[in-house]
C-alpha cells in the first residue's frame, strides 16, 4: 500500500510539473506574441506617420515652387515615388483627400501662375492685364479651398495615425 502511494505521489508530481512547464511555456509564448504584434504596430504606425510627412511636405514644397514661380519638374520623380507608396500604404479615404488636396492645388497654381504679373522681354519691367487681375482674384479663392482640403488631409491622417494605437 505504501508503495501505491509513493507512486502516486511521484507521477501526481510528474504531471503537476508536466502541467507547470506547459502553462507556463503557453503564457510565455502569449507575451511574445504580443510583444510582436505590438512592434509590428509600431512599425507599421511609424512608416505611416513618415509617408504622410512626406506627403505634406511634398505638397507644400509645390505651393512654395509655386509662389516663387519655379518649375515643378523637378518634383516629378518625387511625386510619383510618395504617390506609389500613399497607394500601396494609406486607406481610402486618405487617398482620396490626397487627390482632393492635389486638384485644388493644381487649380490654384495655374490661376495664380496666369494672375502673376508678366515680364516684358528683356527690360525687368512686368505687366499685369485685366484677365491677370481676374486671376489673382479667383487665385486667392482658390489658395483657401486648397487650404481647406489640406486641413482635411492632415486631420484625416492624425485620426489614422491615434486609430493604430487602439
Amino acid at each position: 500500500m505504501d508503495r501505491y502511494f509513493s507512486l502516486a505521489t511521484v507521477i501526481l508530481s510528474g504531471l503537476f510539473a508536466l502541467a507547470v512547464n506547459v502553462v507556463s511555456s503557453w503564457l510565455s509564448e502569449r507575451r511574445d506574441s504580443k510583444s510582436v504584434r505590438r512592434q509590428l504596430l509600431q512599425d507599421r504606425k511609424l512608416e505611416l506617420r513618415n509617408l504622410y510627412a512626406d506627403n505634406i511636405a511634398l505638397f507644400e514644397k509645390y505651393i512654395r515652387y509655386t509662389l516663387n514661380k519655379r518649375s515643378v519638374d523637378e518634383l516629378y520623380m518625387e511625386t510619383a515615388v510618395v504617390n506609389s507608396r500613399m497607394m500601396l500604404m494609406s486607406i481610402d479615404a486618405i487617398i482620396l483627400q490626397s487627390e482632393r488636396v492635389s486638384e485644388a492645388l493644381f487649380n490654384w497654381s495655374a490661376a495664380y501662375m496666369e494672375g502673376s504679373p508678366k515680364t516684358v522681354g528683356d527690360t525687368g519691367h512686368s505687366i499685369i492685364s485685366n484677365k491677370g487681375l481676374e486671376c489673382a482674384v479667383k487665385a486667392k479663392g482658390l489658395y483657401e479651398v486648397m487650404e481647406t482640403e489640406l486641413k482635411s488631409l492632415v486631420l484625416a491622417m492624425r485620426e489614422q495615425l491615434h486609430s493604430i494605437d487602439e
